[in-house]
């Protein structure tokens, strides 16, 4: 996705049909909110994502990419109309890094729901299992952010949209801050059609901890 991402990019920047803004994190009262999350310019979006790849967390995970397709996101969102949705890091029991992607209700990762999925396969994953690497990700990196949510509504914008993919892309602000970036592929985009068939790209998410409304 990374080189898919960078040859767009590129593409509009030639053609100057870019908006380079440097849209930053907005902070918000409830960190739970359903309004939690926005847009941000794909300018913004690659410089971030090359702050990250050129770190020493990005050289762990570079092989490693994330997705969720319409169906297992609308079948999540199901679940997180009152809230929204984490995207929670984990590591698996050989040590590999995975984003799993977990409904919320108010402030409370539903770990419990039928549908939870592996980002790293787009699968349905067991809820046991899942705490198991969430666990083994806390463990392992007590004092730093777990997870990143967003809030419902921007989901519902991008489901009643014709969307191809969801990637999920982590970034490095120019603050040194993690983010995680959601890259929305519609169709045209997915196949490559036009450089103005663009992905649009969400951040502004939450990090937890701290958890606090």
């Amino acid at each position: 996705m990374k080189s898919t991402f960078t040859v767009v990019l590129l593409a509009l920047i030639l053609t100057g049909c870019f908006d380079s803004r440097d849209n930053s994190p907005v902070a918000t009262e409830n960190k739970f909110s359903k309004s939690v999350g926005e847009q941000i310019s794909l300018a913004v979006a690659e410089r971030w994502i090359g702050l990250y790849n050129q770190s020493s967390a990005g050289a762990k995970t570079e092989d490693i990419s994330y997705s969720i397709t319409p169906d297992h996101l609308k079948a999540i969102a199901n679940y997180a109309t009152e809230a929204g949705i984490a995207f929670h890091h984990a590591i698996d029991d050989v040590g590999v890094h995975h984003i799993l992607i977990i409904p919320v209700k108010e402030s409370t990762l539903l770990t419990e729901a039928p549908v939870l999925i592996d980002a790293n396969a787009d699968e349905v994953l067991e809820s046991n299992t899942a705490k198991t690497w969430i666990s083994n990700y806390a463990n392992a990196h007590p004092e730093q952010g777990w997870y990143h949510f967003f809030g419902y509504d921007i989901f519902d914008e991008i489901m009643k949209s014709s969307f191809s993919r969801i990637d999920i892309e982590p970034a490095i602000n120019d603050k040194g801050e993690p983010q995680l970036l959601l890259v929305v592929w519609s169709q045209a985009a997915a196949n490559g059609k036009t450089a103005a068939s663009s992905p649009t790209v969400y951040d502004a998410s939450n990090l937890c901890p701290p958890c606090s409304n």
